[in-house]
């Protein structure tokens, strides 16, 4: 095996002042080795690795593999905080939204490959904040994704070729989690990307997935409502205002919203967030949380509208109905307001256990796998 961390394995490599050799950072050596695993993945299906995307799941691997969204922080030791424009150390964060993140870090992959970075982060922490299996669930399903992605997408750095490959990572990754109700967190962690599986779609998510009985507020739910980017004949990128402006978002103690069911009504409102990503937010009225908090499980959904009422889209039909439909989404109430497991013996998520229980992994997942496990 061959590692490209620059001269690191001949010399003292060192880069943009920082004084320490690359080789001893762990993340480092993690990320050259992924380069290694995603190649041979996309190859089992024929696809082409665009080299954002590359730079991008080695990012992912180094990160989901130590927990810690940042890369190469030891190497970076004389930096002051993570830089955008792909030099060492960088971070998986909110800035890191496609296309606005571009204007920091130019065509540059590594600066490119923080979107899709930034959207795998955010899904292993939506599914962690849901159950212990959490990260095992987003590294196993985009293992099979990449041995799928890439056909047909071009390499290159212009913006729709980097966006259509981070694009058909999500397409494939939705094939896995199919009909599952915790797909929302693979679409809200893309969507905080600014990555949607259509140009207008209804994503929504809860801010808390395990809510107190005692708690006197209700949660607060965000929504997206698509992209607000095209691109032109050139595969370049242009601003839009094309995303649905209107939404309504529904919850209930039952999954067919009989019981208790309530309704935001018709909100506008819908906005550009500081990445550039249309986003909203709605918070449950207190009256409506103290009789849907008497029940054990809160279900929630989304639809979306244009100004007058056109382009409807609903949270339940992913990429207007590129998944038909799925099953609806849940958060757990409890006197706690934690998730309150009794098979999975650790308090962290299974990226962050201890040794023994990544090695009982395959055993967990064989005994307690419900398709994307819903602690009750």
């Amino acid at each position: 095996m061959t590692f490209g961390i620059g001269q690191a394995t001949i010399s003292n490599s060192t880069s943009a002042n920082d004084l320490f050799n690359s080789a001893i950072d762990a993340t480092v050596v993690v990320h050259e080795w992924a380069h290694n695993l995603s190649r041979l993945q996309i190859a089992v299906g024929g696809g082409t690795l665009n080299s954002a995307l590359d730079e991008g799941h080695s990012d992912f691997w180094a990160a989901t593999t130590f927990s810690n969204p940042v890369f190469g922080a030891w190497w970076g030791h004389n930096s002051a905080a993570p830089f955008q424009n792909g030099f060492a150390p960088r971070a998986a964060d909110s800035l890191d939204a496609f296309p606005s993140h571009r204007t920091l870090g130019g065509t540059d992959p590594h600066a490119d490959g923080q979107v899709i970075d930034w959207a795998l982060w955010q899904t292993r922490t939506g599914l962690n904040n849901l159950s212990v299996l959490g990260t095992l669930v987003t590294n196993i399903d985009l293992l099979k994704s990449m041995a799928a992605a890439g056909v047909g997408v071009l390499n290159g750095s212009q913006a729709k070729r980097v966006h259509d490959s981070f694009l058909d990572v999500l397409k494939q990754m939705t094939v896995q989690f199919g009909t599952a109700s915790d797909i929302n967190k693979l679409l809200a962690g893309f969507a905080l990307a600014g990555l949607f599986l259509s140009e207008r779609d209804a994503v929504i998510d809860i801010n808390d997935d395990y809510l107190a009985r005692g708690s006197a507020t209700g949660p607060t739910f965000t929504v997206w409502t698509g992209r607000n980017y095209e691109f032109n004949a050139d595969e370049s990128v242009s601003t839009t205002n094309n995303f649905n402006t209107k939404f309504t978002v529904e919850v209930a103690n039952d999954a067919a919203f009989t019981v208790n069911h309530v309704s935001s009504g018709v909100q506008a409102g819908v906005a550009n967030s500081p990445a550039g990503v249309p986003t909203a937010t709605w918070t449950l009225p207190t009256s409506d949380w103290n009789n849907l908090k008497t029940g054990s499980q809160l279900f929630y959904k989304v639809t979306t509208t244009d100004n007058v009422g056109g382009n409807l889209r609903s949270s339940l039909a992913p990429g207007n109905a590129f998944i038909v439909s799925v099953n609806v989404p849940s958060a757990t109430i409890n006197e706690s307001g934690q998730c309150e497991c009794t098979c999975s013996g650790a308090a962290k998520p299974l990226g962050e256990a201890r040794f023994p229980w990544v090695m009982l992994a395959p055993l967990a997942v064989a005994f307690c796998w419900r398709r994307r496990l819903k602690w009750a």
